[in-house]
């Protein structure tokens, strides 16, 4: 499988920002010891703020269920990544927030992921619960470039007030942990934002910034509380959300500060796959209120399929 898109930032300046996107290939074989076995290959190509990486990966995994709607994964991958685009930021101000100085990284992931899934849709979710624990160690190993753990978590809950109407609720966090001397390469750093996260952003736009430009951090946090309103087999719908999201250059993802954004959204439910128009205002930047005129606190999202 695989995606591909071509990105423009939109501003005072219209900027061209090229081709990016992912392609996988995986040969899987079930029941193998009471797991299913998988060996992949994936390319991705990420835009950042400035700055773009391309990742080239490959290994064995496995998928094993370990009761009904509760699974483990788990994958071995050599990979080897580097920025096409660079930050424009000098060695000593990429070692002030501990990016690495090395545009180049390679050697070896160990990931593993349990995932509970218990929505009704994976959609339109209106009631159940969903919740994942990611873990992801690349050890200073076999000439490896950079050394990194990092932890993901992702929270989920569902409750139908009606037939057409619900209320969501999400928190979601992530860490990169025991970096090595070498800092964290740019593509493990932690953005966030946009139309599938913190929608006061827009996409990998919640991020430290150094001399003008996202750094990414090293702790992140994005959380929503949405009211669903989603007739069974109408055409449309509607939402009214909260979000709020915080990312550090530290373990502490509320160093600098909470941002938060009030919205309300369109759903128009095509093919049982909605596309979502989105309005957000941010109210606070950095847990200060901001006012309608200050800054750029509109956003406004198009997207395929819910934000969670």
């Amino acid at each position: 499988d695989g995606a591909i898109a071509y990105g423009v930032e939109l501003g005072d300046v219209t900027e061209p920002l090229g081709v990016y996107g992912q392609a996988k290939l995986s040969v899987v074989k079930s029941s193998v010891l009471g797991l299913d076995a998988r060996i992949t290959a994936r390319l991705t190509h990420s835009l950042f703020p400035k700055a773009a990486v391309r990742e080239y990966s490959a290994g064995p995994g496995f998928r094993k269920a370990l009761a009904d709607k509760l699974y483990l994964d788990g994958q071995i991958l050599a990979y080897t990544a580097q920025e096409t685009e660079a930050l424009a930021l000098s060695s000593v101000d990429r070692a002030s927030v501990g990016l690495s100085e090395k545009v180049e990284s390679a050697g070896t992931k160990l990931q593993t992921e349990i995932v509970w899934d218990n929505r009704d849709s994976g959609i339109e979710a209106m009631h159940g619960s969903f919740a994942s624990l990611h873990l992801e160690y690349a050890p200073d190993v076999l000439g490896a470039s950079h050394e990194w753990l990092s932890l993901k978590t992702d929270l989920r809950g569902f409750r139908s007030l009606s037939p057409s109407l619900s209320l969501a609720l999400r928190a979601a966090g992530s860490w990169v942990l025991g970096d090595g001397d070498a800092g964290i390469p740019l593509h493990r750093r932690l953005f966030g934002g946009g139309a599938y996260g913190f929608r006061g952003f827009g996409r990998q736009h919640l991020s430290p910034e150094l001399n003008g430009l996202l750094v990414g951090g090293k702790s992140m946090v994005e959380g929503s509380v949405e009211a669903r309103f989603l007739p069974l087999r109408l055409l449309y719908g509607a939402v009214a959300f909260v979000d709020v999201g915080a990312n550090s250059v530290d373990n502490n993802p509320f160093a600098n500060g909470v941002y938060a954004a009030v919205g309300v959204g369109a759903r128009l439910r095509t093919f049982y796959i909605p596309v979502s128009f989105d309005l957000s205002y941010r109210v606070l930047d950095e847990s200060a209120l901001i006012s309608p005129l200050q800054g750029e606190p509109w956003s406004f999202f198009v997207r395929l399929g819910e934000a969670f």
